[in-house]
């Protein structure tokens, strides 16, 4: 069974993320200066801890230092302010876009007017980076 991530707002303000229905473990990012709380809907320490816990739950620490940045600027900053909602799947589809396309960037030098050895293929981007908040409109079921 996938992983549920879910994020909400109750009505004092207070945040709530958990995986599967249980607390996500709050991880600071190597590079804040401080332990700051989760947040998202923007690029702020907070939402960068929120990507970085979600990437460490989901896949290795290496994996998660990698793309953090990445689930940060495209997805993370851009979650519904009151709630939302991910699975592993949208987690490992970024990670493997991300490492798709900087491998495709590190094609070896050729010079101008040379036949193409390798075409780079980038997959298409992951749905969850077009539409961070598709899950709320009904389209998956977690069923």
């Amino acid at each position: 069974m996938s992983k549920i991530y879910e994020g909400k707002k109750n009505t004092a303000g207070k945040v709530e993320v958990t995986v599967n229905g249980k607390p996500l473990r709050m991880r600071s990012h190597p590079e804040n200066v401080s332990a700051a709380a989760f947040s998202w809907g923007n690029c702020s320490p907070g939402a960068r801890n929120l990507a970085y816990s979600l990437l460490l739950d989901a896949m290795s620490e290496d994996s998660a230092a990698l793309v953090c940045d990445s689930l940060l600027t495209s997805v993370v900053s851009k979650l519904d302010s009151n709630r939302w909602r991910l699975n592993e799947e949208d987690l490992i589809d970024i990670s493997n876009s991300v490492c798709a396309a900087g491998s495709a960037a590190q094609q070896r030098w050729t010079s101008i007017g040379a036949p193409l050895r390798d075409v780079p293929t980038i997959p298409m981007f992951p749905k969850i980076i077009r539409d961070p908040n598709y899950h709320l409109r009904g389209e998956v079921k977690f069923y």
